[in-house]
């Protein structure tokens, strides 16, 4: 299940992203992965290219669609030259060449506390099930915001008692569950 880059800039759109910053426009920018960037450490890429290259990092959101069912803002950083030209340098899992950004100049990334941050999710079809499947998208990641820790340039799990790993696998059946059923409403 895997939300892309919007195509255009909906009204729809538009108005997820103004919820979130109604400061800034949502823009495309291209993908240019740097040699050395690591998936999903954006913060840390941008960090190593400002060092290496020049430049500017910047915060904000990747705005990713499921057409029809839902939208999702992701915490991201890209680069910018001197004239604030964005760019891109890490890659994405799914070979994505454009994404939609959201620049939020109220985010920052403390390298030597690092806080993630959870996605913003807004369902956009009325079925309960795509409602349900986000809100258990919610509870996870919240759980797994609340039980990690930093390490190196990632994050690591901790799960200290028993209790804690059991909530953590029904947390993770729920998502599956909902899921399931947000499936059956994409297929029907």
């Amino acid at each position: 299940m895997n939300p892309t880059t919007p195509e255009n800039i909906s009204e729809r759109v538009r108005e997820f992203c103004s919820e979130i910053n109604d400061a800034c426009s949502p823009t495309f920018v291209d993908v240019e992965p740097f040699h050395n960037a690591g998936l999903n450490e954006c913060f840390y890429n941008v960090r190593d290219y400002v060092a290496l290259n020049g430049g500017h990092q910047v915060f904000g959101w990747i705005i990713w669609e499921w057409t029809s069912f839902f939208i999702e803002a992701e915490y991201h950083s890209i680069w910018a030259d001197n004239s604030m030209k964005f760019l891109d340098i890490t890659p994405k899992i799914d070979g994505e060449k454009r994404i939609l950004f959201l620049q939020d100049n109220k985010l920052k990334f403390d390298f030597n506390r690092p806080k993630w941050r959870d996605n913003k999710r807004k369902a956009v079809h009325p079925d309960v099930a795509i409602s349900n499947f986000l809100e258990a998208q919610r509870k996870l990641s919240q759980f797994k915001i609340h039980n990690s820790r930093p390490k190196g340039r990632g994050k690591e799990l901790i799960l200290r008692t028993e209790k804690e790993k059991r909530r953590f696998i029904r947390l993770q059946e729920e998502v599956v569950e909902k899921q399931e059923l947000f499936q059956e409403v994409v297929n029907a």
